[in-house]
């Protein structure tokens, strides 16, 4: 699931397609490795001297400020992208990299979860109550619940977002442990549909 995280979120910039080519190797080989500053370097070293745009990150960044709301530290690094021209360094190849291993870890969580018992719910969940991630989780439920990635920004899932299975006894018994933000379904959602949806790579 990692080569197709990796060619969803780097299809969404306009890295040149040669240096595509020499970082997506690099890349497997330093997330395998479970060394995440192995990963970030990775990224930096082959980014750092060419030129290159993340329309993707900048058309939800533009959404969420026009909005009024921004995800937790998006505005951070929105302010710390645009300090780049003023000598600041470039955090855009951490959050690629971070972006890619967040979707891709959780494509496999879900799979693994999903052929563990036809019981359980899928759940995508928020931490806190942050207006802007709620307002993502609202929107990307009914794409996400049949295992479709691709509505989701950059970043999500992540430290905050969470997308789950759980059994209804989860459900009953910690309802103060996330704040839920889609409808829950009478009956679970078919884990087979959702199985292969998650091992469709071009769905994000």
């Amino acid at each position: 699931m990692l080569p197709g995280a990796f060619r969803f979120v780097v299809g969404r910039t306009t890295i040149p397609m040669d240096v595509v080519a020499r970082l997506e190797p690099a890349f497997i080989a330093a997330n395998r490795s479970g060394d995440r500053r192995a990963e970030r370097q990775c990224v930096a070293e082959h980014l750092s001297s060419i030129e290159w745009r993340w329309p993707w990150f900048e058309g939800w960044a533009e959404r969420f400020h026009d909005l009024g709301i921004e995800p937790y530290v998006w505005r951070s690094f929105r302010e710390a992208i645009d300090r780049r021209d003023g000598g600041d360094a470039d955090i855009r190849p951490f959050l690629v990299g971070h972006t890619i291993a967040s979707r891709a870890n959780t494509k496999k969580g879900l799979a693994t979860a999903s052929q563990i018992s036809d019981r359980r719910w899928p759940r995508f969940m928020v931490g806190d109550g942050c207006r802007a991630e709620a307002l993502v989780a609202k929107e990307a439920w009914p794409a996400v619940a049949q295992g479709d990635l691709r509505i989701l920004p950059p970043l999500f899932p992540g430290d905050r977002t969470l997308l789950q299975w759980l059994t209804k006894w989860e459900l009953e018994r910690r309802p103060g442990l996330y704040t839920a933000w889609e409808p829950r379904p009478a009956e679970p959602v078919s884990q087979a549909s959702v199985l292969a949806a998650l091992m469709a790579d071009e769905l994000g």
